[in-house]
């Protein structure tokens, strides 16, 4: 092992030109952060004033054969014996770099680096400073030479958005909102550091392409000024200002303080404010999850994440439930065409919260707790508050029972129906199936009123959650009613083929052409059930709030709808009844 190390530090090496680098949490030594440490691990000499260690490892995958494959097992299916062998033994290096920099006589920083397919096994992530990579980006970036930006919008449901210009630009070019998440920028830096670095991608770690190749003296002098750009605040007078609307939150006390009420509230499931989303981008069309690694015991795949489904394969002991044990329920990915299941993520870092705590609103995302400026949360309540975006709409009514007795559900569907039966100006769209796109599947909204309000109607029953895609497709749909002619047909002829005394009304509100919409005459109406005796746009939770606003920002600035949201209360039935 050793021998293989040091040949890699002489003279004569290969030209190294990428790494990757994280820097670790204060008071984090060695033993912490990296796994297994010390054993198996090397003491570099050639460097002063620093202590790295090296940890190098040939993995070997697994002997997979082709029974395992099932495009060979299929092709082998046609004849009396295996037609077709196959067998194979992966093997590859893999790396990681402990750094200990002395900063005077009492202080160190400590960074690490990996290499290799899967290097950053070896090392701890609950000790990585999680926006280092980020930071660091934005303080030595070209502002003007920037390539590709990763976002997120955490709504009830996740947004995650790449967007990546085949020349490199500003910031502004991208058409980030000033409220979205800001995850990963890569692209060229600026003149102060084009001697050591040509470009970079920063999220949790930075990763460089140098334009020569690293010398341990060079690694030593890159760590020492990252750890001042880390620290700097310069990128708050460029276009990255917006970056602190969501400030980081690195008090350990107060994470341990949000950490305990999150986990009260999963014990309790009560879910009004916690949603699960991938921390990452899957690229992976073909990919299930599941909770268990034990296929033949558990063979249970879901499509989607969802927290009930998560905890509903865990027992929860309240009195022992903790941050620990959610770091223990792993998260699999599976591939249906190779039939493998691996693991992807730990279920701490797929949670989505939103915590109070001492008036202030708190998000949880990526394992790390965030807290919502004040600066954002006035932008909300004004922006809600002036534009006037509750409205009554009298003819939808209140109090109407939505018990559905067939399925012993309470439904909203029931409501729709109630409504289109005993409101004449109104149609029923609910379980229509209209074409976009191409894919004949959608329901263009669940009511349609002649006054022209295309009315989208979902019931508000445990949290954000259940009301998850009520904004989203308002903004899809009203862009297809508005765009796509074939949608718009598609209306009429269900119009055409249900029953209603008003059917040329409704259809001469629906145009043919494209160019005959006029989308103010439009009102995109959000309706949302409810069973409190008082419930109105403060009961939402605030990043529901935020994508409200949003959403009328689109709708009515991007578009030229008008939009509002009106809340009705409704009656549940009992399903013991």
């Amino acid at each position: 092992m050793k021998t293989t190390i040091l040949t890699l530090l002489t003279s004569n090496m290969l030209e190294l030109k990428k790494i990757t680098i994280y820097k670790i949490k204060d008071g984090i030594d060695f033993n912490k952060f990296l796994k297994q440490f010390p054993n198996g691990y090397d003491l570099v000499t050639k460097v002063n004033n620093s202590k790295i260690y090296v940890k190098f490892e040939n993995h070997k995958s697994d002997l997979k054969t082709n029974k395992d494959i099932p495009w060979i097992s299929f092709l082998n299916s046609g004849f009396d014996s295996d037609q077709y062998l196959y067998s194979a033994m992966n093997s590859y290096p893999r790396a990681i770099v402990g750094i200990k920099i002395r900063i005077d006589a009492d202080k160190h920083i400590y960074f690490a680096m990996t290499f290799g397919q899967h290097g950053d096994m070896f090392l701890d992530k609950n000790h990585i400073v999680h926006d280092f990579g980020i930071k660091v980006a934005m303080n030595i970036c070209d502002h003007d030479k920037l390539r590709k930006v990763q976002t997120s919008i955490y709504e009830s449901v996740t947004h995650q958005t790449e967007r990546q210009l085949s020349i490199a630009s500003g910031l502004s070019t991208f058409g980030i909102n000033e409220t979205e998440f800001l995850r990963m920028i890569s692209g060229n830096v600026n003149d102060e550091f084009s001697d050591v670095i040509d470009s970079f991608k920063g999220k949790d770690s930075i990763a460089l392409k140098l334009p020569e190749s690293l010398t341990w003296n060079k690694l030593i002098d890159i760590c020492n000024r990252f750890e001042e750009r880390y620290k700097s605040a310069d990128y708050k007078k460029t276009d990255f200002k917006s970056y602190d609307l969501f400030r980081h939150e690195s008090d350990p006390q107060i994470i341990n303080t949000l950490d305990s009420l999150l986990c009260s509230k999963i014990a309790d499931k009560s879910f009004d404010k916690i949603h699960l989303a991938p921390p990452e981008f899957v690229g992976n069309e073909d990919l299930s999850y599941c909770y268990n690694r034990d296929t033949e015991k558990e063979n249970n795949f879901y499509d989607d994440l969802r927290i009930d489904d998560l905890v509903s394969h865990h027992k929860i002991s309240k009195e022992s439930f903790s941050i620990s044990s959610i770091k223990r329920w792993d998260i699999y990915g599976y591939n249906h065409e190779h039939q493998r299941k691996y693991k992807l993520w730990n279920g701490y870092q797929c949670l989505i919260a939103e915590i109070e705590l001492d008036d202030k609103t708190y998000i949880l995302a990526n394992s790390q707790w965030r807290e919502v400026s004040q600066d954002l949360k006035t932008i909300v309540s004004e922006y809600l508050e002036n534009k006037d975006i509750v409205k009554e709409i009298e003819y939808l009514p209140i109090d109407v029972n939505i018990f559905d007795a067939t399925k012993r559900q309470n439904r909203e569907e029931i409501y729709n129906a109630h409504v289109a039966e005993n409101v004449k100006d109104v149609f029923l769209f609910d379980k229509s199936k209209i074409s976009i796109a191409g894919e004949k599947k959608y329901e263009i909204c669940d009511l349609l009123n002649k006054n022209k309000h295309i009315i989208h109607v979902k019931r508000y029953s445990h949290g954000a959650a259940s009301i998850s895609h009520l904004f989203i497709q308002g903004r899809f749909y009203s862009y297809a009613f508005s765009t796509n002619a074939t949608c718009r047909q598609e209306m009429r002829a269900w119009i055409d083929n249900n029953s209603h005394s008003a059917k040329d009304i409704f259809k001469s509100i629906i145009p043919e052409h494209n160019n005959d919409i006029n989308e103010s005459e439009y009102t995109i109406v959000f309706c949302v059930l409810h069973d409190s005796e008082k419930f109105d746009i403060s009961d939402l939770p605030f990043m529901t709030q935020y994508e409200l606003m949003n959403s009328h920002k689109y709708l009515t600035q991007d578009r030229k709808f008008k939009s509002c949201i009106t809340f009705k209360r409704v009656k549940l039935g009992s399903i013991e009844n």
